[in-house]
């Protein structure tokens, strides 16, 4: 039997391997999780019982120092290097304290404490505090306070229309769409996947069945979305995935669809509020520019489908950036709010019993139904996420790979895709 206390040398449980120990840690590191919190999670999720003292010792061993640590140990100098470097992204100036002390820990794994982020970002941003600052506001939508059981009772989704060919406005052939997911209780976003089009309900629907593989054949009890017609195969699927795996669910109480009007689907929408100050960066702007400078030839096949091969992979690595940095932070704590807030949304997602929400309300599919279901689609995924010809594919992995596969990153985006096109160009021209 494990020791309780995790003293005297006795048995601490379940003792994870290193390789599953350390992201653990440094997960929970980012997260800025208390020492009491770490604790739990450990004896929840490996059943690993131990002490605060033997939580340091492991902090120590693995190298995971806490923000007050680093607080004593760092010269301001070198804080005021990270926060240049980080703010060197951020073309609108939003990012305070909070947000920087987010985005270095996930960017370097260096926990910092928010004093010491304040004075370096004055240094660095005199009249940065002055400039986030709101202005004149719209009157605010009228809004309930969101209520949900736990984690899985409600997932809402949504596609953002920003990078699409109409939003750029460079011809039919160039563009993207993107598309989100959240968990209504935690907050937490599931999915956020750049695809060609979100307006397709074949792809919407393939997006639908990648989440629940993802999450080891686990659906939600409800699925709301806007009110849109790529959303018709997303109800056939949920809705018959609720009625044979959940038949004591009463559709009439806990109905497995609903579609809103996009104000009032606020968990969605908020995705794409947020993203801006996360991003740090206009990802429209920057690739607006690149293209209004003639960098691509619009009509030229080769040129577009560079554009199309490589900027949906920078762009979704920064939709990847944005959910580890959103998952990850700690939102502002709210006295009036029904759901959990100065809380850290991955967390709440996974660890609900610790904020007052019930867990296990997921609903178990096999991952055989999911196949089954897929293969019925009229459209394979393959075709649904489809940005440029096979052919074409081929030859631009080959030049990427060629060019020693640099970063993918907006700031050098256009940089990468100046250096691949003459290579791109002969090589097709060979073939």
């Amino acid at each position: 039997m494990g020791n309780p206390t995790g003293k005297n040398g006795s048995s601490n449980g379940t003792v994870p391997s290193d390789d599953e120990l350390v992201p653990f840690l440094e997960t929970m590191n980012r997260q800025r999780l208390s020492m009491d919190e770490r604790i739990s999670r450990l004896k929840d999720h490996f059943g690993y019982i131990i002490s605060q003292v033997k939580l340091t010792k492991l902090h120590n061993q693995f190298g995971i120092r806490s923000a007050r640590q680093n607080g004593r140990e760092m010269v301001i100098r070198d804080v005021i290097t990270l926060v240049s470097e980080v703010k060197e992204t951020d073309m609108f100036g939003q990012n305070g304290p909070n947000m920087l002390q987010q985005r270095i820990s996930d960017k370097y794994g260096i926990q910092l404490p928010r004093r010491i982020l304040r004075t370096a970002d004055q240094i660095v941003d005199p009249n940065g505090a002055a400039r986030r600052q709101g202005g004149i506001r719209r009157q605010p939508v009228s809004r309930q306070p969101l209520i949900s059981m736990g984690p899985f009772n409600e997932f809402h989704a949504d596609g953002h229309e920003k990078l699409n060919s109409k939003a750029l406005r460079m011809g039919a052939n160039l563009g993207m769409d993107i598309y989100g997911i959240r968990d209504k209780a935690s907050s937490a976003i599931v999915l956020l996947q750049v695809v060609p089009n979100a307006r397709l309900s074949d792809t919407v629907s393939n997006l639908y069945l990648d989440l629940a593989e993802s999450l080891n054949g686990r659906i939600p009890i409800q699925w709301t979305v806007d009110k849109g017609s790529e959303t018709g195969g997303t109800y056939a699927l949920h809705k018959a995935l609720r009625v044979v795996y959940a038949p004591d669910l009463d559709i009439r109480h806990h109905p497995p669809f609903v579609a809103v009007r996009s104000v009032h689907n606020t968990p969605a929408e908020s995705i794409w509020r947020w993203m801006r100050q996360f991003f740090s960066i206009d990802l429209e702007v920057i690739i607006k520019e690149g293209l209004a400078q003639g960098r691509v030839v619009v009509g030229d096949a080769i040129h577009e489908n560079l554009f199309q091969w490589l900027w949906p992979k920078i762009v979704q690595c920064h939709l990847d950036q944005y959910v580890q940095l959103w998952n990850n932070h700690r939102t502002r704590g709210q006295k009036g709010k029904n759901l959990p807030s100065g809380s850290v949304p991955g967390d709440v997602f996974a660890f609900p019993h610790h904020h007052n929400l019930s867990a296990g309300l997921s609903i178990s599919v096999p991952l055989n139904a999911l196949k089954v279901l897929r293969s019925q689609i009229e459209t394979s995924r393959e075709e649904a996420y489809r940005w440029v010809p096979d052919e074409f594919d081929f030859i631009a992995q080959r030049v990427y790979d060629h060019i020693g596969q640099p970063g993918l990153d907006a700031m050098t985006g256009w940089t990468v895709y100046e250096k691949m096109l003459p290579l791109v160009i002969q090589l097709h021209d060979e073939l």
